[in-house]
């Protein structure tokens, strides 16, 4: 009993020696880490495949491991300043993942694997922001703002007539510079690939905004000057072109009257001669016009039959009439 005992002591210790020898002699690498076999602190060999790998026991070799995934990260909310001086307030982020594990491993292994992120990160932290001052340091407050014109001005048209293509912020350009600046750094000096960085956030410091809108109002006015202007210069063509046409129309007029006049006059011409060689009949017809406009027909007239107008009813008298007789008679 007892040597069955023992022989199951014996069984238990070897299986307990086997597994840590085992432990000792391989590792594993789990699916998104990357590991760094050292030999004596210098690296003998990356491992990017996950699965089970055989090792010389400590202290001979060491495995490291990092996380490969891909991380994302913010850098500081803080000031920055466009090529004109105007202060922003930026926030950025940025993705991230380990690139070259042994270069990595270089730079900023520590015994404790927390601690051998956060100085990555750290890193890359200040890279990423030394950039992005560098970059934004290259672009106008209009290349961010276009619709606020030049230096920060408003100009409701100024940003689609004057400004064109190029009328859209240029965020996009300006996070692609900020790439090429940032993933080349990290690349070669720190084993990181930086695969995008983003603007998150943008803001206005109070003095920037103060001056902003002051330069805002300023250039509100000058554009309302100048579409009174452009409105003042195009009454004063509508104007122009109306006097030209009224005395285009007018000498029209003119002349057209004077035509009508010059055929009213030979007209009467005829009417002349016959009155110049009766003047009598002239009279008489004079009379007659008078008193068609005194007399209608609701006038009641109360005369003597001996009145000259009583007279005038009966018709010219007949020494009046000669043989020339009337204009009329003459054309016939």
């Amino acid at each position: 009993m007892r040597k069955r005992r023992n022989i199951l002591t014996v069984l238990t210790a070897l299986i307990i020696v086997s597994i840590f020898i085992l432990y000792m002699i391989t590792y594993v690498v789990r699916e998104g880490e990357v590991a760094v076999l050292t030999t004596f602190k210098k690296v003998a060999r990356v491992v990017e495949q996950p699965g089970l790998y055989w090792k010389a026991p400590p202290p001979i070799q060491t495995v490291v491991k990092f996380d490969a995934r891909l991380h994302t990260d913010k850098d500081r909310f803080e000031e920055t300043k466009t090529s004109e001086g105007e202060l922003l307030v930026l926030l950025a982020y940025y993705t991230w993942r380990v690139d070259d594990p042994e270069l990595f491993y270089t730079k900023f292994y520590t015994r404790d694997e927390a601690e051998t992120l956060k100085a990555a990160r750290r890193r890359l932290g200040d890279v990423v922001r030394d950039a992005k001052n560098d970059v934004f340091g290259q672009y106008a407050f209009s290349d961010l703002m276009p619709w606020l014109g030049p230096r920060g001005i408003s100009s409701p048209e100024a940003a689609p007539v004057e400004a064109g293509a190029g009328s859209k912020p240029k965020f996009g350009e300006i996070e692609a510079a900020i790439l090429n600046k940032v993933a080349g750094k990290a690349r070669d000096e720190y084993g990181i690939e930086v695969s995008q960085v983003g603007i998150m956030r943008l803001e206005l410091p109070p003095a920037t905004t103060t001056v902003v809108f002051k330069r805002m109002q300023a250039e509100r006015k000058r554009y309302a000057s100048d579409i009174l202007a452009r409105g003042q210069g195009e009454a004063d063509g509508i104007r122009s072109m109306a006097d030209e046409a009224a005395k285009s129309i007018t000498a029209i007029a003119l002349a057209r009257a004077e035509e009508e006049l010059a055929e009213g006059d030979k007209a009467a011409a005829k009417y002349y001669d016959a009155f110049a060689q009766n003047p009598d009949l002239h009279d008489f017809l004079l009379r007659l016009k008078a008193l068609r406009t005194i007399v209608d027909e609701g006038t009641t007239i109360i005369m003597s039959a001996d009145s000259e107008v009583f007279k005038l009813l009966g018709g010219p008298p007949p020494e009046l009439l000669k043989e020339t007789g009337t204009p009329d008679e003459q054309d016939e």
